[in-house]
C-alpha cells in the first residue's frame, strides 16, 4: 500500500511538473514571437528612415552640383578651407 502511495505521489508530482513545463514553454512562444514583432516593425522603421536619408542625400547632392556650377571659385575656394582645416586636425 505504501508503494502504491509513493507511486501515486510521484505521478502527481510529474504530472504538475509537466503541467509548468508546458506553460513555461507556452509563455517562452509568446514572448518570442513577440519581440520578434518588435524586431519586424523596427526592421520596417529603419528601412523607411533610410530610404529618407537617401533621399536627403540626393537632394543635398543635386544643391551641392548646382552650387558648384554656379559659384565654381567659390567651391575651390571651401574646398581648399576644408582640407586646410582636416589636415590640421589629422596632425594631432
Amino acid at each position: 500500500m505504501k508503494d502504491q502511495a509513493t507511486k501515486s505521489t510521484v505521478e502527481d508530482i510529474a504530472t504538475r511538473a509537466r503541467h509548468r513545463v508546458d506553460a513555461a514553454a507556452d509563455t517562452i512562444d509568446e514572448n518570442i514571437d513577440d519581440v520578434a514583432d518588435r524586431f519586424a516593425d523596427i526592421e520596417a522603421q529603419l528601412r523607411v528612415a533610410g530610404d529618407r536619408l537617401i533621399e536627403s542625400a540626393k537632394v543635398l547632392s543635386a544643391e551641392a552640383s548646382k552650387q558648384t556650377r554656379l559659384h565654381p571659385l567659390a567651391a575651390v575656394g571651401i574646398a581648399f578651407a576644408a582640407g586646410v582645416v582636416v589636415s590640421k586636425l589629422l596632425r594631432r
